[in-house]
């Protein structure tokens, strides 16, 4: 349900990212560690890469709910990790160098 709602961009997705993102984020990041540890790996970057991106749109509800924090971390350093594994060193290392940014300023 999340994937088609997010690709029709529905407005509860665009309007209430808050709210749907953070379940999203978590799915994302779940069947992406669940594909990498039967060692599929192009499939488990697919969906982090999907979830990094829903990790960065959650950012800014991170500056009020720090609890968004631990998620956005993980889900993104599942992108940048499993980028480096599948021969993309120079996005994973910018993803990783990210992740040391945030919530520093």
């Amino acid at each position: 349900m999340f994937a088609i709602a997010s690709r029709k961009q529905t407005s509860a997705m665009r309007q209430q990212m808050n709210v749907y993102g953070p379940p999203w984020a978590r799915t994302l990041l779940a069947c992406s560690q669940a594909y990498e540890a039967e060692g599929q790996r192009h499939m488990a970057l697919d969906l982090a890469a999907w979830g990094g991106g829903v990790a960065k749109n959650l950012l800014p509800f991170s500056v009020l709910d720090t609890q968004l924090r631990p998620l956005i971390r993980v889900c993104m350093e599942q992108h940048g990790r499993l980028s480096i594994a599948t021969d993309d060193t120079h996005e994973g290392e910018a993803i990783l160098y990210q992740i040391t940014t945030l919530w520093n300023s």
